[in-house]
């Protein structure tokens, strides 16, 4: 898909999203474009298909965008186990830790590959001296 940039290439390639076979380069164009496909990857995030919002996901975590952390809290919230643990996976990339809060709770959901992200994503976060001090003193 040469020739695809910026804003509108990247509203053409989340488009293509929905077809198995030109998934992968779509995915590989839109982390090449970075930033500027971050607002058609978020609106990708609420497809009615679970493979469209993987991707999307996905991609945002590949992107590291912090703009992407609040939609990808939301899409824990996925009825499909492979969108959250994605999602998850995502948050861990990006590893902001207003996902804190969000990933802590992922830890009782009941499919055990989305828990197991959760771990992960948790393990990616640095967290703030302040918070690391307070984990210390409330575990003594």
């Amino acid at each position: 898909m040469p020739g695809l940039g910026g804003g509108r290439g990247a509203r053409l390639l989340v488009a293509s999203l929905t077809e198995a076979s030109k998934r992968p380069a779509a995915i590989q164009r839109l982390i090449e474009i970075g930033e500027p496909a971050v607002p058609s990857l978020l609106d990708a995030l609420s497809h009615r298909s679970r493979h469209v919002r993987d991707a999307a996901a996905y991609t945002l975590g590949k992107i590291g965008s912090r703009a992407a952390v609040f939609p990808l809290i939301a899409v824990l919230r996925d009825p499909e186990p492979a969108v959250r643990k994605i999602a998850a996976y995502a948050l861990g990339a990006i590893e902001d830790v207003r996902a804190l809060p969000a990933l802590i709770a992922l830890l009782r959901d009941r499919d055990n590959q989305v828990v197991d992200a959760a771990v992960y994503a948790l393990s990616r976060i640095d967290l703030p001296d302040g918070l690391v001090k307070t984990i210390e003193a409330w575990a003594e």
